[in-house]
């Protein structure tokens, strides 16, 4: 593969940051990671779109880089072109509707509703994760989720082509999408809230942050909840009731404090974490004949 081309041009076109063999363990939650072969970070949606033109064009792999949470990239790295939306970070409001770029922090963009007096976004106080991730995989907590408050949505397909999308045509389900279906990017979407009591917005968001902190291992790096749960039940509780809390490879261990999360003891490898996952997964399959779906995506494994 021509990388080398694949700088040259970017840099040529002014369409963004671009670095090549840059570490992946910097921009992922567990801080684990080879290196990505390339990494850009394009300035605007036009420039996104271009740059997914030009890889189908010439056959280069692309994968698209939120806050890196729920991702686990093998210790080899990702022979890609990786785009970073970290500067695809725009938050434009009117009235109670918000326009927000791929890279805006979830978190970020629902402070500033509740500060605002608007309600419906409240879950997601302190969800690590951008808007571009949250609506692909409608991502949600306490009862909320991004199908919510998603109103219209912005992708760009394989080719770059752009594509206008309203809430009826995405089909969400349990952190799913027709957009995660078809593999393609969301560059911005559009949230509809509706006005509410600024004291009691935050409120509520301080106690949903409040029990994060006491149930979930924050204190440690982890990607966020390992495992989907399955239909009415937590996956967490299955790997509790098969006494796996504390189960250990290497440095990569099941949380004591909550079993659905898989914390960096602080050398963890990704092959030390994926061997762990699929631990869990065979031991839960054997004592309870549940199949745990994992939420984490795997970059550079091979049998992901």
């Amino acid at each position: 593969m021509h990388w080398k081309d694949l700088i040259d041009w970017i840099e040529k076109e002014q369409l963004g940051t671009v670095k090549a063999n840059e570490p992946m363990a910097d921009y992922t939650s567990w801080r684990i990671g080879g290196p990505a072969k390339v990494m850009v970070w394009p300035k605007d949606t036009e420039a996104c779109s271009r740059i997914l033109h030009y890889c189908k064009e010439a056959e280069i792999p692309a994968a698209i880089l939120g806050c890196g949470t729920n991702l686990l990239v093998a210790d080899t790295g990702i022979d890609a072109l990786v785009i970073n939306t970290r500067e695809m970070n725009w938050i434009c409001w009117r009235g109670s509707e918000v326009r927000a770029g791929a890279g805006v922090s979830l978190a970020i963009l629902a402070g500033q509703a509740a500060r605002k007096g608007l309600q419906g976004l409240a879950f997601a106080a302190g969800i690590p994760g951008s808007v571009g991730g949250a609506v692909l995989m409608n991502a949600g907590a306490y009862n909320g989720m991004m199908s919510d408050v998603v109103s219209k949505v912005t992708v760009l397909d394989g080719d770059g082509r752009r594509r206008e999308l309203d809430r009826v045509d995405i089909h969400y389900g349990y952190r799913v999408s027709d957009i995660k279906r078809y593999g393609w990017f969301v560059a911005e979407a559009v949230l509809s809230l509706q006005p509410g009591e600024r004291e009691a917005i935050e409120k509520e968001m301080n106690e949903y942050l409040k029990s994060r902190k006491e149930k979930q291992p924050l204190e440690l790096p982890n990607g966020g909840s390992v495992f989907k749960n399955p239909t009415g039940q937590g996956a967490g509780r299955f790997i509790d009731r098969a006494g796996l809390k504390g189960l250990r490879i290497g440095d990569a261990q099941v949380s004591l404090k909550h079993a659905n999360f898989i914390v960096n003891l602080g050398h963890a490898t990704a092959m030390d974490t994926y061997r762990l996952i699929r631990t869990v997964q065979q031991r839960i399959l054997k004592e309870f004949g549940v199949d745990l779906e994992p939420e984490v995506v795997f970059w550079g494994f091979e049998a992901s």
